[in-house]
């Protein structure tokens, strides 16, 4: 799966207006459910049960709903990462380092053509590391650009699970928390679709996801790493001695 800006756009749009909705119906429920359950032929224990259930059910949703709604806060990342990797992998970074990394191969200086001396020797020399270090730094860019993409498709998963809990929340909500609460039935029905919802496999879906995206952001953070710590085209850590003083 790779990841599609237009795609996730819609995903969080869909994550942050369904967090909206269900934030401004919760506190409809209650009221629905005591409305409900008063009735003549419901003895006034059950009524009490059955709002102090759908209380505690509410209570649930709203824990729910918060935890969501910090998962969110990290919403804009990908999309950032998705726009960094193109500017690492584009003429900012990469493509001017590639391009002086090719422009400045020994074989292409044509000044060795006519220039022979031991300075000429000294400078052939030292241009030889300059067109390895520029490689290596398009390298390291592309390699930045492809751990962005893939934090950004992990982050992309991720929050399509969520959408998909949102939206199991939203229908519990909207047809049963508060447009189709008539009947004790439903009251419990209300209650046990809740239950269903914060213990479904779809929190398993989002957890592992969370998972590979902590361990996707640690994977590519590592290889980095090491790349950034290669300094076989850096004597000493430095950029290779570009001065005539150092011939």
């Amino acid at each position: 799966m790779s990841f599609s800006k237009s795609q996730y756009e819609t995903v969080a749009k869909s994550l942050q207006d369904g967090l909206q909705h269900i934030s401004s119906d919760l506190p409809k429920i209650t009221p629905a459910v005591a409305s409900a359950v008063n009735q003549w032929y419901i003895p006034g224990f059950a009524q009490h049960e059955a709002v102090e259930a759908a209380g505690k059910a509410v209570g649930l949703l709203e824990e729910f709903v918060k935890t969501l709604e910090h998962l969110v806060e990290g919403i804009l990342a990908p999309l950032y990462f998705y726009d960094l990797s193109w500017k690492w992998r584009g003429p900012e970074v990469q493509g001017i380092a590639s391009t002086v990394s090719a422009d400045i191969q020994p074989d292409l200086l044509k000044g060795q053509l006519i220039w022979n001396s031991s300075a000429a020797t000294s400078y052939e020399s030292a241009i030889s590391l300059q067109s390895p270090a520029a490689g290596k730094i398009a390298d390291i860019a592309g390699s930045v650009a492809t751990s962005l993409d893939v934090c950004a498709t992990a982050g992309m998963v991720f929050y399509a699970a969520l959408v998909t809990l949102v939206i199991d929340v939203v229908k519990a909500v909207i047809s049963i928390g508060v447009g189709g609460i008539d009947t004790l039935a439903l009251v419990w029905t209300f209650i046990k679709t809740v239950a269903a919802i914060t213990s479904t496999a779809k929190v398993a879906a989002a957890l592992t996801a969370l998972l590979a995206v902590l361990t996707a952001q640690a994977t590519q953070m590592s290889a980095l790493i090491g790349d950034a710590s290669d300094n076989k085209n850096f004597p000493h850590g430095n950029w290779p001695p570009p001065l005539a003083k150092s011939w």
